[in-house]
């Protein structure tokens, strides 16, 4: 959304449209604000905040995995290190074909955006409009924010939502739905010519 934002102010405008694929900072920022509310304010500090946010990070890959054991074993850890290589070892185990530093590295990579999403307030409203594709399988906190994330809200311009099938993770591997999402953002660049 903040790169559409200065792009628009350094190319005058000429920006007028932008895809999102599933994902919103507005969807971020609510599940920050449940991580939070989980915890008495007086106790929220890094240590529960990235045992809730790898939590979240597991379970994208390991369905069966349960909140509080995972999180209790993640808050025994004192570094961010130790957190991340013991998820790690738990997707490398349920899925030995993906490779550990790719895992070790999302994880972190996980933490830092949805830590960055969960702050981030937008310099102003987008001048355009936001063209969405979202996965068909929604948690409650993406249920809640409507079809369009919360985008609405944040544009000045039309918010047009396209459902591929599948969850957040699932969406982007199934073949299908990656063709799909492509002839649906290039389909939308050939209208701005």
């Amino acid at each position: 959304h903040e790169v559409a934002l200065q792009l628009q102010r350094e190319n005058k405008n000429n920006l007028d449209r932008i895809c999102m694929i599933d994902g919103s900072f507005c969807y971020t920022r609510n599940r920050i604000k449940i991580y939070k509310e989980r915890y008495p304010k007086e106790v929220i500090d890094d240590n529960i905040y990235y045992s809730e946010c790898l939590f979240y990070y597991v379970k994208f890959f390991v369905s069966d995995i349960y909140h509080d054991k995972l999180t209790g074993k993640l808050l025994s850890f004192p570094s961010i290190k130790e957190k991340i290589d013991y998820v790690t070892s738990i997707i490398v185990a349920k899925h030995p074909d993906i490779d550990a530093k790719f895992v070790a590295w999302g994880a972190q990579s996980f933490v830092n955006l949805t830590q960055a999403g969960g702050n981030y307030v937008p310099s102003a409203r987008f001048n355009g409009d936001v063209f969405m594709v979202t996965a068909s399988d929604k948690d409650n906190i993406a249920l809640s924010q409507g079809e369009d994330y919360g985008q609405q809200s944040q544009c000045d311009g039309n918010v047009e939502v396209v459902i591929g099938n599948g969850d957040h993770v699932s969406l982007l591997q199934n073949e299908e739905s990656i063709a799909m999402i492509t002839k649906y953002i290039v389909s939308r660049l050939v209208q701005k010519e």
